[in-house]
């Protein structure tokens, strides 16, 4: 495994550090001995990379140039979704298939002991997600604390909030509404952990972020809020175990950052009892 030691794809690296990154990953590829490289997000730099590496089969997008430099490509199509372009580039044809990968079954992690203990495993979890890689994506944070005292109504369901060290401001205005016997799990678990809480998780709730993705991967129950701000025939979560909830704006898809708008039209129309409605029909289910 070869580790890159910058984030090219950051808005915050500079042009200095991305060219330093290339040229470090040029002369570590050409150590090894590869016969194909795949870039699956149409990067002109990854693309680059992968032609002065040496490496004689390179397959990728063409959507941001460079194509010419690929021995495969394929142009991707505005509302093909991901998976299928991606499963299209590695087959080297368009497919109409439907596609169900196999759940991924993965060795819980501990937690580390200073975490709150574990809720009694005859009550159900619910775990919600308020973040999201943008503001754009997020789903008010005081609806996800209203959402967590009506599922807490029903004595059965313990909500349990995840999030990143960089997420934990999210909640910060509103902790005291949070309910005493939900459990706050935020910027406390390592990527391995996250992976042991989805995996035995009843249900997740979240915005689309990558903890939505990461449920759907390991076949859970999940209700994803989607935004206006992506195409979500091209980025909901692949999963038949996945309700999308959506409101459908005239200026989705808009991949803004921040919504420039007077009200955030495309989260604010979509209700806490409509969440709560679809999370009751997918523990019945």
């Amino acid at each position: 495994i070869r580790v890159v030691k910058r984030n090219w794809v950051s808005d915050v690296v500079s042009l200095s550090d991305i060219a330093s990154e290339v040229f470090r990953q040029i002369r570590v590829l050409r150590c090894g001995v590869y016969d194909l490289a795949i870039d699956f997000r149409g990067d002109l730099r990854s693309i680059i990379l992968m032609f002065f590496a040496g490496i004689p089969e390179r397959w990728g997008r063409d959507g941001t140039g460079g194509h010419f430099l690929l021995t495969r490509s394929f142009s991707p199509l505005p509302t093909r979704h991901e998976v299928l372009e991606n499963l299209d580039l590695v087959e080297g044809v368009r497919t109409d298939h439907q596609v169900e990968f196999p759940e991924l079954s993965l060795r819980a992690q501990p937690r580390p002991s200073e975490m709150a203990s574990d809720p009694p495993r005859n009550d159900k979890r619910i775990l919600i997600h308020p973040g999201a890689g943008y503001p754009s994506k997020r789903w008010p944070a005081e609806r996800f604390v209203a959402l967590a005292n009506k599922i807490r109504e029903r004595a059965w369901v313990v909500p349990i909030f995840i999030g990143s060290q960089n997420e934990r401001n999210i909640l910060d205005p509103y902790r005291d509404e949070i309910p005493k016997e939900a459990i706050d799990f935020t910027g406390q678990t390592s990527f391995a952990e996250l992976f042991g809480l989805l995996q035995t998780a009843d249900l997740f709730i979240g915005n689309d972020s990558a903890p939505a993705h990461l449920a759907a991967m390991l076949g859970r129950k999940s209700v994803v809020i989607f935004s206006g701000t992506n195409d979500i025939q091209k980025w909901s979560p692949w999963s038949t175990r996945c309700r999308i909830l959506h409101h459908v704006v005239p200026c989705s898809p808009c991949e803004q950052k921040i919504c420039p708008l007077e009200r955030h039209f495309c989260m604010e129309e979509i209700s806490v009892n409509q969440v709560v409605q679809t999370i009751e029909e997918m523990l019945r289910d």
